[in-house]
Order: C-alpha cells, then sequence, then structure tokens
C-alpha cells in the first residue's frame, strides 16, 4: 500500500529515471556487443580460414574503437528521452501534486488540453501544442494561492512502476 501513496512521486524522480537509464544501456550493450561480436566472427571465419595469428596492436585498437562506439552509442540513446529540446515525444505526462483536484494522476497532453480548453475556449490541434505551452498556460490558469504550480514531468521511463520503456 505504501507504493500507492508514493507511486507519483516515484515515476516522476530522478532516481526511476536513472534506473531506466541504466537498464536500457545493459539491454542495448548486450544487443550491440552480441551483434559485434557476430559480425567478428564472421568475417574472421571468411577471411582467414587459416590457423588464428596473435592479436595486433592494430587489432586492440579497432577493438577498444567498436567497445567506445558502442558504450557512447548506449549512452546517447538512453539519454535522448530525457532532453529537454525532446520532451514532446518522450513526455507522457504531468504530475502537478495533489494540491489542485483538477489534474488527478498525471495527466497526459490530451487530458491537459481538454481542461485547457475549457477554461480559455478552442486551442491549436492537439499534437500541436507543446509542453512548455501547456506549462505556460497553465500558469496563468492559476492564482498566486497556487503557486508555483509543481510540474513534474512523467518522463520516458516513467510508464511502469520499475521504471523501464514501454516499447
Amino acid at each position: 500500500h505504501h507504493y500507492c501513496k508514493i507511486q507519483l512521486e516515484w515515476l516522476t524522480s530522478i532516481t526511476c529515471s536513472l534506473a531506466g537509464i541504466l537498464n536500457s544501456v545493459g539491454i542495448m550493450i548486450s544487443v550491440l556487443s552480441m551483434t559485434a561480436l557476430s559480425l567478428f566472427r564472421v568475417t574472421s571465419i571468411s577471411i582467414n580460414f587459416a590457423i588464428p595469428t596473435p592479436t595486433s596492436r592494430k587489432h586492440k585498437l579497432k577493438l577498444m574503437f567498436v567497445i567506445m562506439a558502442i558504450v557512447s552509442s548506449t549512452l546517447l540513446i538512453a539519454l535522448i528521452p530525457l532532453v529537454r529540446s525532446f520532451e514532446d515525444y518522450f513526455v507522457n505526462g504531468l504530475y502537478h501534486g495533489s494540491k489542485i483536484p483538477l489534474f488527478l494522476g498525471a495527466p497526459d497532453k490530451k487530458n491537459h488540453i481538454g481542461i485547457l480548453e475549457a477554461y480559455y475556449g478552442r486551442l491549436r490541434s492537439d499534437n500541436l501544442l507543446s509542453w512548455e505551452l501547456i506549462r505556460q498556460l497553465l500558469k496563468h490558469m492559476f492564482s498566486q494561492d497556487y503557486s508555483p504550480l509543481p510540474n513534474k514531468k512523467v518522463q520516458f521511463y516513467g510508464n511502469d512502476p520499475v521504471c523501464t520503456f514501454k516499447y
């Protein structure tokens, strides 16, 4: 029962995002390493059908380059969902705390737009309204009694109680 009380705090926390990043990096390093190993074996068999030779400095440098490329590409891919420029693609909702009953849970973009349209009138198309603009409209919607309105993002990794991506 304790998790139910703090679920949204957990899903919007940096710890949840870090757990998701670590999970994604581990999976991607494993997959890319297995792919690189398979490609290495195929090329080794097709090029050198002879007795294996000792590893040269050139081969060690190639191996280090491949390892660095795998690690850096997995870190880049895992961190992209947390970059603010891409939040319209990866943020799943906003959590405003329990102060304002109008926003129960962590409403997604569609629910926010519905509430904002009821307050402001007709707005642009659902997909054209950015999370930044939604936050600005929400800021002007409430009096100073609720200011500042908490806007914790349910990030890409906050889809699941174990903070993994849902795809």
